[in-house]
């Protein structure tokens, strides 16, 4: 028989915590009318979630849209893991943006597993943060 497990609410900063230490995720945005979801590399700079990206459909439906970012880990073998969601407002990121210096150079530091030069950098402002963790109960 498997071991319960338990679902507990991590806290803001427990959710931000978690973010940092991953570089991949999951970008939501609506197309059509419907959900889409994109695998991205991404970094945190002042709670803002921070994506390079190509020319393309993330691009385009992604701009001044509200959009999720999902981040989590898994243990299959044990059966735990977490999860952190991140609801906000995106805009792609322009010279004289507030604390555009500190996001372009955050930008910098990611490494796209895909190829291309991904010029464009897209920014999250949370509008909510929350995450669960799966322990064994």
């Amino acid at each position: 028989m498997e071991a319960p497990v338990k679902i507990e609410s991590l806290s803001a900063d427990e959710c931000r915590e978690l973010l940092e230490t991953r570089e991949v995720g999951r970008l939501a945005v609506v197309v059509g009318g419907y959900p889409e979801v994109f695998p991205v590399n991404y970094g945190v700079v002042r709670d803002r979630v921070v994506i390079r990206t190509d020319p393309g459909l993330k691009l385009r439906h992604a701009r001044f849209e509200r959009v999720c970012v999902q981040v989590d880990e898994l243990d299959m073998a044990r059966r735990t893991g977490w999860s952190v969601l991140v609801k906000g407002i995106v805009h792609e990121l322009k010279e004289g943006d507030r604390h555009a210096e500190e996001l372009d150079a955050a930008a910098a530091r990611i490494r796209p597993w895909a190829g291309g030069s991904r010029p464009h950098i897209l920014v999250v402002t949370p509008v909510s943060v929350t995450g669960r963790r799966i322990v064994p109960g």
